[in-house]
């Protein structure tokens, strides 16, 4: 092996790593490669020898005949060749973590985004980073890159207690990055543990999603895992759940009965949780868009487009707004934005029900805003929901919701406290099958209703947009820590 040289670059906030190697080895299992840390050790100066396992990752890759990153094309037998692998990126003052691919779509990645968008209004700079089974090419990575994925992966075997490594796995791909010059923000309990393991003495806060404890049982047949090997991974999320509420700093929650939720959970996190909604800005919906939109799904003008958006499964139970169609009468639409394994079902259930025409599946949408101007009111049927996303956009542009009443254990409807205190919706009983039906006809029946919770929905979301983000009391929070050592810092002994 031959190593045609090394350099480490580090100023202005930038740390560079460039490798250039070129080695052969011609034993028939590449495996067998020898390792490379006694002849770095030898040829490298002092100050790179931290940035190793870098080198010795893309060692092990080549032996194992992929590309850096674990998800390339297969590369020859006999002589490997690897030119110039770059590593370089600027830190950023928050970093986020999201339990999700950066390029899909859903409630997490929506929420971070707000925090971005809020973030660049403020001149605060950020990096989105995702959690998938394959990561980035690395070798073609910008400085400025803005998002990008972590590797989270899956062995065999080990793919049944997944929950119990992922912290680890995650908190790996971290250490490979510059620390964050500010703190973390994580929207899961797995980037969490992993923002404290990686960078200790960094602050870490925690935006929740959900907890995951309460809500993963509703997506399960019979409210309970099916098997010893889902019993045990659901033993790691209750376990990383635990450990991330003792871990942040601060726990951002967007109501006072997701506080309450916590509080039950994690007592001990009772000082350490604020109720602190992050709003989308409110925005007026084209009338334009609405009429092209509705002439795509051949909505006639005088009818009622209901919203559901989301993932198709038991938690979010669409089949609800489809068994009260009949009920509503013919003048309603309804458009289901996603899919999900019980799609199929809820395509039966249609058909069964003589409702077929009037029930839209559009799947998956990552522009969300033509859906929001062909509809007339959003609803939710979940079982769980925290504080979903499109019931906050809805709202941003003037469209009255539909919420079941939090009733826990059996129901957990955070933006049921939104329509309780402010309006903008209608609120229906989830343990009676024909009051989400009701609240459905009164909407569709009755345009002044329609009107007074739209200018409702429009107020409320102005509202939340003035109490301020979540980066505002980020920033307030590492101020106030950074005083608090000063004073004790210059404090007489």
């Amino acid at each position: 092996m031959g190593v045609a040289g090394a350099s480490e670059f580090c100023g202005g906030g930038r740390t560079r790593l460039r490798v250039a190697m070129q080695f052969s080895d011609r034993a028939e299992k590449p495996h067998c490669t020898p390792p490379v840390q006694s002849v770095l050790n030898r040829v490298l100066p002092a100050a790179i020898i931290p940035c190793l396992s870098d080198v010795q990752r893309s060692t092990r890759c080549l032996a194992e005949r992929t590309d850096m990153t674990g998800s390339g094309p297969p590369v020859r037998d006999g002589w490997y060749d690897l030119v110039r692998h770059v590593i370089e990126l600027t830190p950023r003052d928050l970093y986020l973590g999201c339990y999700s691919s950066v390029r899909g779509w859903g409630g997490a990645l929506t929420s971070a985004h707000r925090v971005i968008a809020a973030g660049r209004r403020r001149g605060v700079s950020t990096l989105l980073l995702g959690a998938t089974a394959r990561a980035e090419a690395a070798g073609g990575m910008r400085p400025d890159v803005s998002h990008f994925n972590v590797r989270v992966g899956r062995e065999p075997l080990l793919w049944r207690v997944q929950s119990w490594r992922t912290s680890r796995q995650l908190a790996g791909g971290l250490r490979r990055l510059p620390r964050p010059r500010a703190a973390f923000l994580g929207l899961s309990p797995f980037w969490v543990i992993a923002a404290r393991q990686a960078w200790p003495g960094l602050p870490v806060f925690y935006r929740l999603p959900c907890i995951l404890y309460n809500c993963l049982p509703f997506t399960w047949p019979r409210r309970r895992p099916a098997s010893v090997w889902g019993r045990l991974d659901f033993a790691g999320v209750e376990r990383a759940e635990h450990l991330a509420f003792a871990l942040a700093d601060l726990t951002f929650v967007p109501t006072e009965a997701a506080r309450r939720e916590i509080l039950e959970f994690h007592p001990a996190a009772r000082e350490r949780v604020e109720v602190r909604p992050e709003s989308c800005e409110p925005r007026e919906t084209s009338p334009e868009l609405r009429t092209m939109q509705r002439r795509r799904l051949g909505v006639p003008d005088d009818a009622v487009v209901f919203l559901v958006a989301g993932r198709c499964d038991l938690n979010k139970a669409f089949d609800a707004a489809v068994r009260a169609l009949p009920v509503v009468g013919d003048g309603a639409r309804l458009v289901v934005v996603g899919d999900g394994p019980q799609q199929p079902a809820l395509t039966q259930l249609a058909e069964e029900l003589g409702v077929a025409p009037r029930v839209q599946f559009v799947g998956p949408q990552p522009d969300m805003e033509p859906w929001y101007a062909a509809a007339d009111c959003v609803i939710s049927t979940s079982f769980y929901d925290t504080f979903p996303n499109t019931l906050q956009e809805a709202m941003c542009r003037a469209r009255p919701v539909i919420v079941p009443r939090h009733a826990p254990p059996q129901v957990y409807a955070g933006f049921a406290e939104v329509v309780a205190n402010e309006g903008g919706g209608l609120l229906y009983d989830r343990s009676q099958p024909e009051a989400l039906a009701a609240a459905m006809r009164q909407l569709a029946n009755d345009g002044d209703t329609r009107r007074k919770l739209s200018d409702e929905a429009r107020r409320a979301s102005e509202q939340w947009f003035r109490r301020g983000s979540i980066i505002d009391r980020v920033f307030t929070y590492l101020r106030q820590e950074s005083d608090a050592i000063a004073a004790r810092v210059g404090a007489p002994a």
